[in-house]
């Protein structure tokens, strides 16, 4: 859920050392400290904007799972934006799909014994064919 939050003013003190929202930003020469200007200089380190992650006493537009924003909620940060709320549905999305493809698995491999003693590379490309659906479902190489 993205929402707009921040530490409360009294509450403060308490982060100094570690505020507790992060997130990636694009920081460039002018971000940096007179003191931090001077050690990039020194150290011939590149200039260029690069992206980095931040800790902050606010965010905007960030998303949060359910667990996390309980804990901020229990701290008393301020939520002051909730722009979109997305439910989750516990169930298994292929349900159906691995249910019909492991039944012609197991069919098929009942019928690997009306081939014995045929050709086995005719008989391997029957039963590939058949169990084809749970092959592609289930390789891990993909």
């Amino acid at each position: 859920m993205p929402y707009t939050t921040k530490v409360d003013e009294s509450e403060r003190s308490k982060y100094d050392v570690f505020p507790p929202f992060f997130g990636n930003s694009y920081v460039t020469q002018e971000h940096y400290s007179d003191y931090m200007k001077e050690f990039i200089q020194k150290n011939n380190l590149s200039t260029e904007p690069r992206r980095l992650l931040l800790s902050g006493m606010r965010c905007i537009k960030t998303l949060f799972c359910s667990e996390l924003l309980a804990w901020y909620l229990e701290k008393n940060f301020k939520i002051t934006r909730v722009y979109k709320c997305i439910e989750f549905v516990d169930r298994a999305p292929f349900e159906k799909f691995v249910k019909l493809a492991t039944e012609n698995r197991i069919a098929a491999d009942k019928e690997a014994s009306k081939y014995e003693g045929t050709d086995p590379l005719k008989a391997k490309a029957i039963l590939d064919s058949k169990g084809s659906a749970w092959k592609l479902l289930t390789n891990s190489g993909r």
